[in-house]
């Protein structure tokens, strides 16, 4: 007696080692296990995003010397994967985004809209800021994915330089690190939005308004790495899933009361500055090439 392997679709891959080992090739050979075997490990991996939840099935059967089959056993798997998410630069929130009060409540203006504006102070802190809010959101495969004790949204990177002073080109500030929003920005389930299968994200990199001297300047210079990502219950570190769409956002404030103040205001004596976009950016206060 044999055991037989096999599944319903192409969009899972087998293999014998979770890395560098053979497919198994469902070729009526590679599939069919001895039954005095003991014990055999197999990996799963998606190879194509799955239409609807538990849409791909491994069944291990057990098969007669003379052909008639014993009992079988099965396991159903998804296949979760997402689009590269898009940013919205302008424009306003998202009506579907579920994060869109706790948006219109930080802006200093009380509006939906997003782009370069003052913000209310964060959590903690005391002085309000100036930022560039955006929006990023990514369309989910299976649209009704919802497995119990999972997290899926969208993750961010970030490599930043901040600077300081009338005409300080050395950075005060530097960053290089994680920085995926907290849950209160986060829209992450997809089977409630309209269409089922989008999740969204809202974010404002910002300069704090604190007291400082007459035409004192603070810049803002960053590049983004945004994707979706996964964390299941089985598995504390979440795993990426999407391709990364890579932004960028430059910012530069004055501080125009004299002799001190708090009244910051956008400045543009850098060309090309006060924006953001897709792609990358110079992290050097002046925009050019380090």
């Amino acid at each position: 007696m044999n055991l037989v392997l096999t599944k319903n679709s192409d969009n899972v891959r087998v293999f014998d080692a979770p890395s560098g080992g053979n497919e198994i090739t469902f070729n009526g050979s590679d599939n069919v296990f001895p039954a005095s075997t003991q014990e055999t490990d197999l990996y799963v991996e998606g190879a194509m995003y799955s239409s609807s939840m538990g849409d791909v099935t491994l069944t291990l059967t057990a098969d007669g010397e003379s052909g008639g089959s014993g009992g079988a056993d099965t396991v159903n798997f998804t296949v979760v994967w997402a689009d590269a998410p898009d940013v919205a630069f302008s424009g306003t929130v998202s009506a579907d985004n579920d994060k869109i009060d706790t948006y219109v409540e930080w802006t200093e203006a009380n509006t939906d809209a997003l782009g370069m504006q003052k913000f209310n102070p964060d959590e903690g802190e005391t002085d309000p800021t100036w930022g560039y809010g955006y929006q990023s959101r990514a369309y989910v495969f299976p649209p009704d994915f919802n497995y119990p004790g999972s997290n899926l949204e969208i993750g961010r990177y970030w490599v930043a330089s901040f600077y300081a002073g009338t005409s300080g080109s050395v950075p005060t500030e530097s960053y290089d690190e994680d920085d995926t929003s907290s849950p209160e920005f986060q829209d992450s389930t997809p089977t409630d939005s309209n269409p089922q299968g989008w999740i969204y994200d809202l974010d404002a990199p910002r300069m704090q308004r604190y007291e400082a001297g007459v035409l004192e300047i603070q810049r803002m210079r960053a590049n983004f790495e945004t994707y979706a990502q996964l964390t299941v219950p089985e598995s504390p570190d979440p795993v990426r899933a999407s391709y990364i769409t890579p932004f960028f956002v430059r910012m530069s404030i004055r501080q125009l009361d004299a002799p001190t103040g708090t009244n910051w205001s956008p400045v543009s004596d850098v060309s090309n500055d006060n924006v953001a976009g897709y792609g990358t950016t110079p992290l050097t206060w002046d925009l050019k090439q380090p």
